[in-house]
């Protein structure tokens, strides 16, 4: 209701992923907030409602894994992946 929900994602990756392992959720959002206010110089940033940091790294199942497009892959294997399964079982999530 009333003005439009805004919602921003960010991924950290790279060598960047062994400097934040050690941050607080604070500390994260401290770095992302200031680096967004260097680049939208002309405009007001606000402070974010809420915000939730996961730790994929931490994540038994997950390890920091996220899907990609392999060489000499194509977007199309992202449909054959989320196809449903014998009408019953339905893939939801980055897919």
């Amino acid at each position: 209701q009333g003005e439009a929900s805004k919602v921003l994602m960010s991924v950290i990756s790279g060598e960047s992923v062994e400097v934040a392992k050690d941050m607080t959720d604070a500390e994260i959002l401290g770095v992302a907030m200031r680096i967004l206010r260097n680049v939208f110089t002309e405009k007001e940033v606000p402070e974010p409602s809420d915000y939730f940091i996961t730790r994929w790294r931490n994540d038994p199942y997950a390890q920091m894994a996220y899907s990609f497009v392999g060489t000499g892959g194509s977007g199309e294997d992202y449909d054959e992946v989320a196809a449903p399964v014998g009408g019953r079982l339905f893939f939801a999530g980055e897919v």
